[in-house]
């Protein structure tokens, strides 16, 4: 373990255990929150444009996201079909005329915030190093307030381990993400441990995006930035298609979104009685994704 490992660990902690009262600053955290994020995204973006030959590299680029993608969807989809007689979860209210229009609202807002990124890194005008610094201590403060928000969700991990049902289907998408990230490694010949860090972002495009940018360099930090983004997206198309049929499957592919962004959704096309289980499994997934890719990038 190394400072950088050490360090998002300790912001996790102390954010969690911070003891005041931080209810009536929800709103005002939410706010840095979502202005942190843009920021990190547009920085990886300045880091992005910086890179020398990035075009010579597209083709690479995009053939690992394909293929990490594509693993990944057919890993998870494959254990919970193998794993469902063990799910009771089950989709008997909501609606299905809804329409995630928020949803694609806000990626075109983060996409925007990454081209943004990489326009002004066009003109090389911002020191990449400045970037690098920024994008780190952006980072820690988005750690921070990741605990904070943990421990207002209201939802302690003794309370998260007692949904069985949650706690299972978070094990299922960690094994079968781990899974489909070990068989990409091999079909495209990335080192094991990179394609485990890749592989474990969960739908957590921002953070994802800058631990891989950190330990491996702009081009992998996009390809799991793009990588992040497409799941999120094709989450919000399978929740309205198939969480009456496969809820399980549903709330796990959306990962660590299941906790805010992805739970209206949950919720408006499952049912109410969906909603604790889409939690615990999104609670559980956002603290497994800073652990194990601060793991995999520093072993």
């Amino acid at each position: 373990m190394n400072w950088g490992m050490l360090g998002i660990f300790a912001a996790l902690f102390i954010g969690y255990c911070l003891p005041f009262n931080f209810s009536s600053w929800f709103s005002f955290l939410n706010k840095i929150n979502d202005t942190l994020v843009y920021g990190i995204l547009c920085l990886i973006g300045i880091q992005i444009a910086s890179t020398e030959h990035l075009f010579d590299q597209i083709d690479e680029l995009l053939l690992m996201v394909g293929v990490f993608f594509i693993s990944i969807l057919l890993a998870t989809a494959f254990a919970f079909a193998f794993m469902s007689r063990w799910l009771s979860v089950r989709a008997e209210g909501g609606q299905a005329d809804g329409r995630p229009k928020v949803a694609y609202k806000e990626t075109l807002v983060v996409l925007g915030s990454m081209l943004l990124g990489l326009f002004i890194g066009s003109f090389h005008i911002f020191p990449n190093s400045l970037s690098v610094i920024l994008s780190e201590m952006f980072l820690y403060i988005l750690i921070l307030i990741l605990g904070i928000q943990l421990k207002l969700s209201g939802m302690t991990l003794q309370q998260a381990l007692i949904n069985k049902q949650g706690s299972f289907i978070a094990l299922i998408v960690v094994v079968a993400s781990m899974a489909g990230g070990t068989i990409a490694s091999i079909v495209l010949g990335v080192p094991l441990f990179e394609g485990l860090a890749m592989s474990s972002g969960f739908g957590w495009y921002s953070l994802s995006g800058i631990l891989m940018t950190s330990a491996y360099g702009p081009v992998m930090g996009a390809t799991s930035f793009l990588l992040e983004v497409l799941r999120e997206m094709t989450a919000f198309i399978f929740i309205p298609l198939m969480i009456r049929q496969y809820p399980a499957f549903s709330i796990g592919y959306g990962g660590a979104t299941t906790l805010d962004f992805t739970l209206p959704a949950i919720q408006r096309q499952g049912g109410v009685e969906l909603v604790p289980v889409a939690m615990v499994n999104g609670f559980l997934l956002s603290i497994a994704v800073p652990l194990l890719m601060a793991i995999f990038t520093h072993l």
